[in-house]
């Protein structure tokens, strides 16, 4: 089972830049889910789920970030402005909008997605954040620390560059052995005779700079009328069970967990970490179904 390889080109303030998309289509859709990642990462991460969610009868959609894998790169913190990410979920749904869109974001995706479905008038089907800071958190700023030390390193082989990678980010080394050459090659590039990173040092300015903001988007739970689930491992940073707990008392449709067995962010490589996203999808679905 493979992906579709596409691309889409985003405009932004008079500045383009293509995006890469990784298409999980199948026959007979019973939904779309757009999965949107964090920084440092690319779409391909969602390979294991996307091919779960293909047999479950669901079409998945997964883009490259700019700056990220196989889009471009803009070489400049200021092209990677947060209005830049949720442009680009604005032209992506443009592209792949279905009668059943369900919604995924992992960290940064997340946040991207939060604040792309607040501005719009949209009404998704269901969306699941993964991950996802919703008030200022140091620990956000400290994240970013490694993504830098991973950004600037470079080495003659791969292995000595994956073996960076797994000493920083240990729970991106459990990959199904089916997935570890795709993963491989989304993960790491070669430039000027080095291995590197698959993103663009620049794109972390955005983070670093949102981070050192003091943000609250909880109001923005107040705007949802479709189900949502906010899922969390159970040593991350970011979960927030006391200041969810009076929003899940007032809407049924807000879901919570932080049961995972995950820091920050999950890899959502194995079933454990896929199991609760796939049952969510399902009973929304079945919700429609019936």
């Amino acid at each position: 089972m493979h992906d579709k390889k596409e691309s889409l080109t985003i405009d932004f303030a008079g500045r383009k830049g293509e995006m890469a998309v990784r298409h999980w289509p199948v026959k007979q859709s019973r939904g779309r889910v757009l999965c949107l990642h964090g920084v440092g990462s690319t779409g391909a991460e969602f390979a294991v789920l996307a091919a779960r969610l293909n047999e479950l009868g669901y079409d998945v959609v997964c883009p490259d970030w700019l700056g990220h894998g196989d889009s471009d790169y803009l070489l400049n913190a200021n092209a990677y402005r947060w209005e830049v990410y949720v442009r680009s979920v604005v032209v992506l749904m443009k592209r792949y909008n279905a009668s059943r869109m369900h919604f995924l974001g992992v960290s940064w995706g997340g946040m991207m997605l939060l604040l792309y479905l607040v501005g719009s008038r949209f009404l998704a089907t269901s969306a699941t954040f993964v991950d996802v800071p919703l008030r200022m958190n140091p620990a956000l700023l400290q994240s970013t620390k490694g993504m830098r030390i991973l950004s600037a390193a470079a080495f003659d082989t791969r292995d000595e560059m994956e073996a960076l990678l797994y000493a920083r980010r240990p729970e991106l080394r459990d990959v199904p052995e089916n997935w570890r050459e795709y993963l491989l090659e989304a993960r790491f590039a070669r430039r000027a005779g080095k291995y590197v990173m698959k993103y663009d040092e620049a794109a972390i300015g955005m983070l670093e700079a949102y981070g050192s903001t003091q943000f609250d988007n909880f109001r923005a739970l107040d705007r949802f009328g479709f189900e949502c689930l906010f899922l969390y491992g159970r040593m991350s940073p970011f979960r927030d069970p006391a200041r969810f707990r009076p929003y899940l008392a007032r809407y049924p449709n807000l879901h919570y967990s932080d049961m995972l067995d995950a820091a920050h962010p999950p890899s959502l490589l194995d079933a454990h970490q896929t199991a609760p996203i796939e049952a969510f999808l399902e009973k929304v679905t079945a919700a429609i179904e019936a």
